[in-house]
């Protein structure tokens, strides 16, 4: 009996020591720190699941370039639309509050919703609800005003009529409404049109549609809504995943948590293969929902690889093209513009200033031909690989299926971000962190805004391809940093930062500075082994940290850096702010001579380019109507190539886009002496830029002393980053340039990046990098629809407190 009360004792022991010993390797899975890993995805998910929810309840039309007027008694102001759900609960107005904001003496409003405007001479036809705006209800300063009302239930793709009154409404106690009135080849809203007194207007109103329709009832439309774009097949195909997935964390995860050694091998045979299927989903779902050339200069990337296609995939004949004379291919620009206007183009975008209109890309279709060309050549060959295998992808018949072709292209790219983000997983987690080459992945992958960008066709996801590999190898290098194997890793990086160069301008930028600092890492650490073995050796006391080299290398490497920036400048014998080439920052000249102000005067020399000098006086930004004069003081250029004994002229523009907004000509002295000249120029309420331009005639001729005086209330300028400035105007500034032996290793887009950096901009650098930095912040969350549909503020608060 004893005996076996032993050998029972032992067997309970041993079963207790596997017990503990499993949940002890379990908790390595259960840890606060793993958890929160582990639950990112599906917070994640929650997040976008809401958010969405709410988006889909509300629809606003914001467009508004005036207001209807005060509404006074016995006047009206409407609105026909279309209900998109089910449960229509109340329509949002933009309300102009005419500093009656908090009066309590103002008119109210009253909001009816009927099936239909009243035809003059008809009677009106019955309320179907009705809302008001008490003259107690405080607001601010021109605000959305929410009209509820009970939920009309069978609203989903009726039509309806809205109609605003003013009870009482007098001069100087009424309020207004905002509306847009469109230009004659656009509409903000197609599917309705405002009414004043019941009469139809050229316009629509600023208004929103609030719903209250159930979660189903808003995923069932949105997936109606998504089979215009997304193939059927597909929908299905992902539906299934969805639910399997969903089944397998069911049923299959509990087990693997309780036994973490076959978790640690399912993590190692499967996570790349679960992670690289669930972002070829993920991408395959933004690839077709996102609707055709709705990515960020999508038009323009797509032309790049069509004109490849076409020219057998010779870049260096495609960049000889003069494709805006001879060889212009109208064929192309027709069948893009067809097709971005089939796809409702104007009006997706929040910035199209004439919504509804015919697409007119202009120049802006070849903007792209500036850049690199390898992801453009890897667009153009899968389109002659899937003409080859039947697929319809010939940009000029069908540029659509030609588009989802190149954003396939992307998506691949995007997959290979992921293996690396697997790789950095298992690279910086080894055998005791297993999981992190499945979180890594993952969030890569399902990160929404990421998998906006690498779903369609831009040449960002190559960059991005690059620098992440970039990142890996140094990884890799600091993991084996010894050795041959240490001295390929590094070769490795040098060869990848080079290879990236090819990518984008952003992909140096990036992997410059990374590379740079990861070298400089990475020999601290091979000195630091150095250092510790001697001071072993010698026996020296206390204990030898070896962070300290790397980081001290690291600051002065930095240091080295910023002087060797410093010595690739030099001053240049221009004049600062004014150029003659705009496009490769090639400036006018300046010369020393005896001034009408300071010591130095603006040249201009002709025939050619240089007979020319502009400057940039309002970026293209909105603005309001405003004046501006010019004046300054010309001369004929004294000595030879000066004065001929002939008449001849200079004279200063202003140009507003395209179109001359204001002149000044002057017939100049035959004996070289100083005249004035002066242009007035009044410009429109518009976005277009506001350009000076100096200009001479037959003859060599100097500019000095300019001014501008700015009448009228540009509103928009009056901000920290934008306002009308005349640059260096007495031309005592010079221009500084880098030096020819750096210029002619550089790309030309980082030229202009070093140029704009150092000399004089007509806007305020401080206050736009803080614009930049927020508008990064922003569009690295989530703002899609090129920029155009940003998440609900409160989100890019919380992404930002979980990151």
């Amino acid at each position: 009996m004893g005996t076996l009360r032993q050998s029972t004792g032992r067997i309970a022991l041993d079963k207790s020591d596997l017990l503990l010993d499993n949940l002890a390797r379990t908790s390595r899975y259960l840890r606060p720190s793993l958890l929160v890993w582990w639950l990112i995805p599906f917070i994640g998910a929650a997040l976008v699941l809401g958010t969405s929810y709410a988006a889909l309840c509300t629809q606003r039309y914001t467009r508004a370039n005036g207001v209807t007027g005060e509404l006074l008694a016995g006047q009206s102001v409407g609105q026909s639309f279309v209900s998109r759900y089910p449960n229509l609960s109340g329509v949002e107005l933009q309300i102009g509050t005419y500093a009656l904001a908090t009066d309590p003496s103002r008119a109210p409003l009253v909001l009816h919703l009927r099936s239909s405007p009243t035809s003059q001479g008809a009677s009106r036809s019955p309320d179907i609800a009705t809302a008001q705006l008490s003259p107690q209800q405080a607001l601010g300063e021109n605000p959305w005003y929410l009209f509820s009302f009970p939920s009309v239930q069978d609203s989903q793709d009726r039509s309806f009529y809205i109609e605003v009154e003013s009870p009482g409404g007098a001069p100087g106690k009424a309020l207004t409404l905002f509306w847009w009135q469109p230009t004659p080849d656009g509409d903000s809203y197609g599917q309705g049109t405002a009414y004043r007194d019941g009469k139809p207007q050229k316009g629509d109103l600023t208004f929103g549609l609030r719903y209250s329709p159930s979660p189903l009832q808003a995923w069932t439309q949105l997936a109606r809504a998504a089979s215009t774009n997304f193939p059927g097949a597909l929908m299905v195909l992902v539906l299934l995943a969805v639910v399997g997935g969903g089944l397998w964390l069911a049923l299959r995860l509990p087990t693997l948590l309780r036994d973490t050694q076959r978790m640690d091998r399912w993590l190692t045979w499967w996570s790349l293969p679960v992670a690289l299927g669930i972002a070829a989903l993920n991408g395959l779902v933004y690839l077709f929902l996102i609707p055709p050339w709705q990515g960020p200069d999508e038009h323009s990337h797509f032309t790049y690889a069509a004109l490849l296609d076409r020219h057998g995939l010779d870049d260096a004949r495609v960049q000889r093209l003069d494709l805006a004379g001879k060889d212009r291919d109208d064929a192309l620009i027709k069948a893009v513009s067809a097709s971005m206007d089939r796809n409702d183009f104007s009006r997706r975008v929040a910035w199209n200033s004439t919504p509804g209109a015919p697409v007119v890309p202009g120049s802006t279709l070849y903007q792209e031909l500036r850049q690199p060309p390898a992801y453009y050549w890897l667009c153009a060959a899968a389109l002659q690989t899937a003409r080859a295998v039947g697929i319809s992808a010939d940009p000029y018949s069908n540029p659509q299926g030609a588009l989802y072709v190149m954003r396939g292209v992307s998506l691949a790219l995007g997959l290979g971000v992921v293996v690396l983000a697997w790789l950095a997983g298992v690279l910086l987690g080894g055998r005791k962190h297993p999981w992190l080459r499945l979180a890594l992945p993952l969030i890569v992958g399902l990160l929404p805004m990421r998998a906006f960008v690498a779903s369609a066709v831009n040449n960002d996801i190559l960059a991005e391809l690059a620098v992440s590999a970039l990142f890996v190898a140094l990884a890799a290098l600091f993991r084996w940093p010894t050795g041959i194997r240490g001295l390929a890793l590094a070769v490795l990086a040098i060869a990848l930062t080079v290879v990236g160069l090819s990518t984008k301008s952003t992909a140096q930028a990036a992997a410059v500075p990374l590379l740079a600092l990861g070298l400089t890492v990475w020999i601290g650490m091979l000195v630091s082994r150095v250092v510790v073995r001697w001071s072993d050796r010698a026996k020296k006391g206390g204990k030898f940290i070896p962070v300290a080299l790397p980081a001290t290398l690291i600051a002065v490497a930095l240091l080295l850096s910023v002087g060797a920036v410093t010595l690739a400048y030099e001053q240049e014998d221009t004049a600062a702010g004014w150029l003659v080439r705009t496009w490769i920052f090639e400036r006018a000249a300046r010369v020393e001579t005896n001034a009408h102000s300071g010591a130095y005067v603006i040249e201009l020399r002709p025939p050619g380019e240089t007979a020319v000098a502009s400057q940039v006086l309002v970026p293209p930004v909105d603005h309001q109507r405003f004046s501006l004069t010019l004046s300054g003081w010309v001369r004929l250029r004294p000595g030879p190539g000066g004065p001929t004994g002939k008449e001849a002229k200079a004279l200063i523009s202003v140009l507003e886009g395209e179109r001359q907004a204001g002149i000044g000509e002057v017939t100049l002295d035959p004996r070289g002496d100083w005249i004035p000249v002066t242009a007035t120029a009044r410009i429109h309420e518009s976005a277009d830029p506001v350009t000076l331009q100096l200009r001479a005639g037959d003859t060599a001729v100097q500019f000095d002393d300019l001014s501008l005086q700015v009448t009228g209330s540009p509103s928009a300028l009056n901000d920290p980053i934008y306002r009308p400035v005349l640059l260096n105007p007495s031309a005592e500034k010079a221009g500084v340039g880098l030096r020819h032996e750096v210029a002619r290793l550089l790309p030309e887009d980082a030229r202009q990046i070093a140029d704009a950096l150092v000399n004089p901009q007509p806007f305020n650098r401080d206050a736009l990098w803080a614009s930049y930095a927020d508008a990064q912040n922003r569009s690295f969350w989530g703002n899609f629809g090129w920029v155009s549909l940003p998440l609900p503020e409160a989100m890019y608060t919380i992404l930002g407190a979980l990151s």
